[in-house]
């Protein structure tokens, strides 16, 4: 589920506590978080009413995605962490 997520940040996300487990997604800075179906469905609402909002939350989510998650970003530092190991030998 959270590659879903993870795949989904860039636009605006309303998730639940449990998909959310295990990224470092911030509740109304990277995502809406709601567990319950009044709490999605007033989420999902807010971000139709709100495109200022919604912008702004699909951005933050794209920057913590690509600051912490992406491909090139996680290689370069197991690279670097890998070139540290092997001076050690």
């Amino acid at each position: 589920m959270q590659n879903k997520v993870l795949g989904a940040m860039g636009k605006a996300v309303v998730t639940t506590s449990k998909a959310i487990q295990g990224i470092y997604g911030l509740d109304k800075n990277h995502v809406l978080v709601a567990d319950t179906p009044k709490g999605f469905s007033s989420a999902v609402l807010t971000l139709l009413r709100d495109h200022k909002a919604k912008k702004q939350l699909g951005q933050s989510a794209r920057k913590l995605v690509t600051a912490k998650y992406d491909w090139p970003t996680n290689m370069k530092k197991l690279k670097n962490l890998l070139q540290a190991r092997q001076k050690c030998y």
